[in-house]
């Protein structure tokens, strides 16, 4: 089958209304400030409106640092990022939990929700999070 094939299929389906689309993200929440060397909760609630979760991935500046797969082994994936020590044990597919936030933790962060094939829909939200104190501690 080709990709025409494929698309056609994609466009009955949508234009009958027996799909629904519409992932969202309902709310971000990222503390606005910080103190220097204590922990931040970043919690990304959505609502994939009966699709399947195919990841929620974290960004600060741009740069991805944290993603969760359900299907993959680890489920949880951290990617090194100057400021940023994500405890695993506090963080969920919903909310990540960044230890001894320092003054290079600070920035815009985003969250990116996509759910499964074949669509792979996409939302996103960002807000920005500075830091108190000067320096490291």
């Amino acid at each position: 089958m080709d990709l025409s094939f494929h698309l056609r299929i994609a466009f009955l389906i949508l234009a009958s209304g027996t799909a629904s689309f519409s992932l969202r993200i309902l709310s971000l929440d990222v503390p606005h400030v910080v103190p220097r060397g204590r922990g931040a909760q970043l919690t990304c609630s959505y609502d994939l409106e009966g699709e399947k979760l195919y990841s929620v991935k974290w960004y600060r500046d741009d740069m991805e640092f944290f993603r969760f797969v359900p299907r993959d082994e680890p489920q949880q994936l951290y990617f090194p990022l100057e400021g940023i020590d994500v405890d695993f044990s506090k963080s969920t597919q919903q909310s990540i939990f960044i230890q001894n936030v320092q003054t290079e933790t600070g920035g815009k962060f985003r969250c990116e929700v996509s759910a499964d094939a074949p669509f792979f829909k996409t939302a996103a939200a960002e807000k920005w999070m500075a830091v108190e104190g000067k320096g490291p501690l």
